[in-house]
């Protein structure tokens, strides 16, 4: 066994000295003291495991022992090279526990340490019955639940046209501007399921269009058709007829703003003074214009799309053309 190799694993073990080292091994033995060369010293616990200081101290420490070695015929720089290794290894690990011991640190308050927005953000991917629920658990919940920036975005989930049309909360019934009126315009709009259908006339796509339900809703999700085709059109006087306190109303957005599709098919049936219609089984649709009749029969004064849905007794179709 060579000199190389004791010296080298007195280094990487961390050895206080190789004193032992038979005479005989020659001078390239050399008795090196190794004061302290072992990765773990305890004098630069202070400067922190993750700091130069503390990495420039066990580099130092090497160099000085190497420095006693009396280089009589050229010694390895194995010992050297692994000692360097362990060093790393060390910093590496030190290293590491002071990012998880900072990341403990910062999350102390788990997840209350969340800012407001960031919570605003997820909330409104809940429902609103999974909201209410949810605010019902704490104090602190409960004014996170509350807050009308989350309502305010389901709604609008439901039904875009709440943000610009004024004249739709009129026709809800919801008038009040207090910051509590999303929470409140809520659940009616929850009180039918989404539909969303492509309208066509006779051999042409007009556009797509949600509906929202303003009241009475009547029709099972399951029943509810994926198009409608416009066949037939009335005289908007029609529709004092049709238009009682019972019968389901619709309020008609396009899929996208701005759809020319569906400006184009409301300037239609305005430019003509009349109502479109749709027929399914069982259904009458009726699609209507902004109107007299609309504004005095829906209390519905703006510019969109509005309708009803009626059973296919509420009309006879021969006096229409």
């Amino acid at each position: 066994m060579d000199n190389r190799f004791l010296l080298s694993t007195a280094v990487g073990c961390g050895l206080d000295g190789i004193s032992d080292v038979p005479d005989e091994l020659g001078p390239k033995a050399c008795r090196p003291v190794l004061r302290d060369i072992a990765c773990g010293a305890d004098d630069n616990e202070e400067a922190g495991g993750d700091s130069v200081a503390c990495l420039e101290a066990d580099i130092r420490r090497l160099l000085d022992n190497v420095s006693v070695i009396e280089d009589g015929g050229g010694w390895s720089a194995s010992f050297m090279r692994d000692h360097l290794r362990t060093v790393l290894a060390r910093s590496t690990s030190l290293a590491r526990s002071d990012l998880e011991a900072g990341a403990l640190e910062k999350c102390t308050d788990g997840l209350d340490s969340f800012p407001e927005s960031v919570w605003g953000r997820i909330l409104r991917h809940l429902d609103g019955k999974d909201l209410v629920t949810l605010s019902l658990t704490s104090k602190t919940w409960h004014k996170r639940c509350d807050d009308p920036k989350v309502w305010m975005h389901l709604c609008l989930r439901r039904c875009r046209s709440l943000r610009n049309d004024n004249a739709l909360w009129v026709m809800l019934n919801r008038t009040s501007l207090t910051d509590n009126r999303w929470r409140s315009l809520y659940p009616s709009l929850v009180k039918s399921p989404p539909w969303t259908f492509s309208l066509h006339k006779p051999g042409k796509f007009v556009c797509t269009l949600k509906a929202i339900c303003v009241r009475n809703w009547v029709v099972e999700e399951e029943s509810l058709p994926s198009s409608l085709l416009v066949k037939r059109r009335f005289d908007q006087c029609y529709l004092d007829k049709f238009c009682k306190p019972e019968t389901c109303t619709l309020y008609f957005e396009p899929e996208s703003e701005n759809d020319v599709g569906y400006n184009n098919f409301v300037k239609y049936l305005t430019d003509r003074k009349r109502a479109g219609l749709a027929h399914t089984e069982g259904r009458f649709f009726v699609f209507i214009p902004p109107c007299i009749q609309a504004k005095k029969n829906l209390n519905y004064h703006g510019n969109a799309l509005t309708g009803l849905i009626l059973p296919s007794r509420a009309i006879t179709l021969d006096w229409m053309r």
